[in-house]
C-alpha cells in the first residue's frame, strides 16, 4: 500500500512540474491560434462560401478570419504567418486560381498584429474561377511559425474554407438562419440575398433586432414579389413554393 502511495505521490508531482512548464511556456512564448466562437453564430472552424448569391460581375471576395495570441501583447507590430495545409490534394483549392496566394505582396502587409492587439484577422481573397460552378475547391489554412509567432492551441490551427458557385447551404443555417426563414432552398437564398441584401457568406448578426427585421421583411417582400407574379410565385426548382412560415 505505501508503495502505491509512493507512485501516486511522484506521479502528482511529475504533472504538478509538467503544469508548471506549460504555464511558463503560454506567458512566454507568443503564439497564434484560430478564434473559435462558443456559440452557434460565431466563427467556428469552417466556412462555405459561395459566389451563387454574387452578381455576375462579381470576380472575387473577401472573407476575414480572426486570430488570436497567446501570451502578452507586445508594443511592436507583429507580422504573422499562414499557409495552406492541404496542397496537392483532391479537390484542394490552388493559389492565384481560387485564391490570392498568402505570401503575395498585397497580403503580407495585411498580415500582423498591431501594437498592444491580442487579435487580427487573415484576409483570404477569393477567385471566381470558371471551375468553381461545379466542382467545390477546399482551403485549408494553418499557422506558419516565424520569429514572432509559434502555431499556438493545437486544436485551433486550421481553418477551412469550402469555395463554390452554386448553391450551397450557408455555415450557420440550421442554427440561426433556419429559425428566421424555415428550410433552407436554393431559389429562397437567392431571393434574400437579392431582395434583403443578406450576406449569406458571413455569419449572422448577433443582434436579435436585426434578425426579427429580417424576419419580417422576408414574409413582407415575399408577399409583395408573389402579388406582382400572380402568375408564377416564388417555388424551388422543384416547384415547393418558398414560404417563411
Amino acid at each position: 500500500m505505501k508503495k502505491y502511495t509512493l507512485i501516486i505521490g511522484v506521479a502528482g508531482a511529475l504533472l504538478t512540474a509538467c503544469s508548471e512548464l506549460e504555464i511558463d511556456r503560454y506567458e512566454n512564448d507568443p503564439r497564434l491560434y484560430f478564434y473559435r466562437d462558443i456559440s452557434s453564430i460565431g466563427q467556428r472552424d469552417s466556412v462555405s462560401y459561395s459566389f451563387f448569391i454574387q452578381g455576375e460581375a462579381v470576380e472575387r471576395d473577401t472573407l476575414w478570419i480572426e486570430v488570436r495570441t497567446m501570451g502578452s501583447p507586445s508594443s511592436a507590430v507583429r507580422p504573422f504567418r499562414v499557409e495552406q495545409a492541404n496542397a496537392g490534394d483532391t479537390l484542394a483549392a490552388v493559389g492565384g486560381v481560387h485564391y490570392v496566394s498568402f505570401n503575395s505582396n498585397d497580403l503580407t502587409n495585411l498580415l500582423q498584429v498591431e501594437s498592444e492587439a491580442v487579435s487580427a484577422y487573415v484576409p483570404v481573397v477569393l477567385l471566381r474561377d470558371p471551375s468553381l460552378k461545379t466542382q467545390e475547391a477546399r482551403l485549408e489554412i494553418t499557422i506558419a511559425e516565424n520569429e514572432y509567432f509559434k502555431p499556438g492551441i493545437h486544436d485551433n490551427l486550421v481553418f477551412t474554407v469550402k469555395i463554390s458557385d452554386f448553391a450551397v447551404k450557408p455555415t450557420g443555417w440550421n442554427a440561426t438562419w433556419d429559425f428566421l426563414f424555415k428550410e433552407w432552398g436554393p431559389r429562397k437564398m437567392l431571393f434574400l440575398s437579392e431582395y434583403l441584401d443578406i450576406d449569406f457568406n458571413n455569419m449572422p448578426p448577433s443582434e436579435f433586432d436585426t434578425l426579427l427585421y429580417y424576419a419580417g421583411m422576408a414574409k413582407d417582400m415575399l408577399a409583395k414579389y408573389n402579388k406582382e407574379h400572380p402568375d408564377n410565385p416564388l417555388k424551388e426548382d422543384d416547384g415547393t413554393l418558398v414560404s417563411f412560415d
